[in-house]
């Protein structure tokens, strides 16, 4: 996403923030501050991105159903969208405000649950069940695991070339 909004200099902003994040505060009370400084700025500079992610997954999902519909090949992920509001309730369990979004979207139309009780630096962190519930979801085995490799790479084939045109139109605009 900031590859194609401020080219590599985007990028490589984008990155420098998200290192400072996941790297420099969680080691030592001396440096907490930037690491807390670091998160507010990747979660503000990753709320777009992680809102046009579950868009991208919807998109992707639309466009399988339509192809198979035409006779194309079938899509490998067999569940549903969940619809907008589930997906944005669910993501909004989650620790950090943007991680929960394509997550949702994918643990829904996969079928299997993401996310839940995690262990991190040896505790246990109690997290939100992301997708559908306990009783309507299949569990992780390879048959599944392979159809959310091909939803992803779906993903990144339809979601791409997308977002590239969808700059593309805007400059365009903008000039």
């Amino acid at each position: 996403f900031w590859l194609l909004v401020g080219g590599p200099v985007g990028l490589w902003c984008y990155k420098a923030v998200s290192t400072t994040d996941s790297m420099w505060g969680y080691l030592t009370e001396k440096w907490r501050w930037l690491g807390f400084a670091g998160a507010r700025g990747d979660d503000m500079l990753a709320f777009a991105p992680a809102r046009l992610s579950a868009l991208i997954v919807l998109l992707t999902d639309t466009l399988a159903r339509a192809g198979a519909r035409c006779g194309l090949r079938q899509r490998p992920w067999d569940g549903r969208w969940p619809g907008w509001r589930l997906t944005a309730r669910q993501a909004a369990g989650m620790p950090s405000p943007n991680s929960g979004w394509s997550m949702t979207a994918c643990a829904w139309l996969c079928r299997g649950r993401m996310a839940g009780p995690s262990v991190y630096f040896g505790a246990l962190v109690d997290k939100p069940w992301l997708g559908p519930p306990l009783d309507e979801a299949v569990p992780w085995d390879k048959a599944r695991l392979s159809a959310l490799l091909a939803l992803l790479r779906a993903c990144a084939l339809c979601g791409g070339p997308a977002l590239w045109s969808f700059f593309w139109v805007c400059r365009l605009i903008i000039e």
